[in-house]
């Protein structure tokens, strides 16, 4: 069972209008089908609640502080709202759900997994009279390990108010775009041109699955593509 952070943390005087904004612009598809969200990769910050015993295991993870959309089932699908006049936005179609129907992340690959050098081992069997021997035949081979990624790793805390726990700052989106084969990356950076500035983080209501993203602003590139 994964259990929401208990820290509250002060709301933005304009997140609740932007949400039911969003909403809105759900409800009435005033979006572009845009995306699939594969990971989201954090910045490290002093607020971010990371696990004593995850700490060693990021020291080697060459992924670093990220959410791992693992599967492709588990992907999550992003409109883009493009409105005149402002900022174009990403946003969530779908709530954030396990395959099991509760709201949370998918277990991924252990990264720091090392499996046995032989991949297989010998099982010991009884024979007919009841004796343990080795028997030559070998154990299946391992298959990856996978881990949870509990809703309180990498979160700052919840709005106050309301049921979203925060996850900030978000560094970078990996998407895998809409009719093409390539993947996309979105670096986020702060907003500038509110104040005070903004970074982008991601809203989840811990209670729904119901997902936004809030602030910061991002550039959209295209790896092994030239201008």
């Amino acid at each position: 069972m994964t259990t929401a952070p208990a820290v509250l943390t002060a709301a933005p005087v304009d997140v609740h209008g932007i949400i039911q904004h969003q909403r809105d612009c759900l409800r009435m598809r005033k979006y572009e089908y845009f995306a699939h969200l594969q990971k989201i990769v954090f910045e490290r910050t002093d607020e971010m609640y990371i696990p004593p015993e995850l700490e060693g295991r990021l020291k080697n993870d060459p992924e670093g502080i990220s959410i791992d959309f693992f599967g492709q089932e588990n992907w999550l699908p992003l409109g883009i709202v493009k409105i005149a006049g402002q900022a174009d936005f990403l946003l969530p179609l779908a709530p954030i759900l396990r395959k099991d129907g509760k709201v949370g992340f998918p277990d991924k690959p252990d990264a720091s997994w090392m499996p046995p050098s032989s991949g297989r081992t010998p099982i010991m069997e009884k024979d007919s009279n009841g004796i343990e021997r080795w028997t030559g035949k070998l154990s299946p081979a391992p298959s990856v390990k996978m881990v949870p990624q509990p809703l309180r790793n990498f979160s700052r805390g919840i709005l106050r108010g309301t049921n979203f726990i925060v996850y900030e700052r978000v560094a970078q989106l990996l998407l895998k775009p809409h009719g093409l084969a390539e993947g996309w990356i979105a670096t986020c950076s702060a907003n500038q041109s509110v104040n005070p500035a903004t970074h982008m983080a991601l809203l989840l209501d811990h209670q729904t699955g119901e997902a936004h993203f809030y602030g910061g602003q991002y550039v959209i590139s295209r790896p092994g593509v030239m201008d």
